[in-house]
């Protein structure tokens, strides 16, 4: 299918990213602690985010392949998807595939393509600390670049 929208949300620990893309340049980007409290607050925002960026196609994570995921944020990518399966716009779930030997080395590779992201890469974390929420913005990207490979 030949698309010239596409809106992808990745879920991770407590929190959701979005990117939204018009052939392949990204448009908006955001993250949101507030909608990842509760799968029905998450299927509000999916609900909010395809009815403002209309995509030809919506990208959420496959359950059947998030298995170091919470059962919290299972949820959460369950009523993703059920959402995009009633709206109008495609929807496109997909095994999350990292290309990258660390989610840091991934974020300087997907800043590289989308510029604007630059601020937004962590700096190298040492062993002891919290895993940054910034990686989810990142994370969403690379569901949305994975969808494009497929279509």
């Amino acid at each position: 299918m030949k698309w010239d929208r596409m809106t992808a949300i990745a879920s991770r620990s407590g929190q959701l990213g979005t990117v939204c893309l018009i052939r392949h340049d990204l448009l908006h980007w955001e993250m949101s602690v507030k909608y990842a409290r509760s799968p029905e607050l998450a299927a509000t925002y999916a609900k909010k985010m395809i009815d403002r960026f209309e995509p030809d196609i919506f990208v959420c994570e496959n359950l059947t392949t998030a298995h170091r995921k919470s059962s919290r944020t299972k949820g959460i990518l369950k009523s993703l998807s059920e959402v995009a399966e009633t709206s109008k716009t495609q929807a496109v779930t997909i095994g999350r595939i990292q290309r990258h030997p660390s989610k840091q080395v991934e974020a300087v590779h997907i800043a590289k393509r989308h510029p604007a992201l630059a601020r937004y890469v962590p700096p190298p974390r040492r062993v002891f600390d919290d895993e940054p929420r910034a990686y989810v913005l990142f994370e969403a990207i690379a569901l949305a670049e994975e969808a494009a490979l497929m279509q």
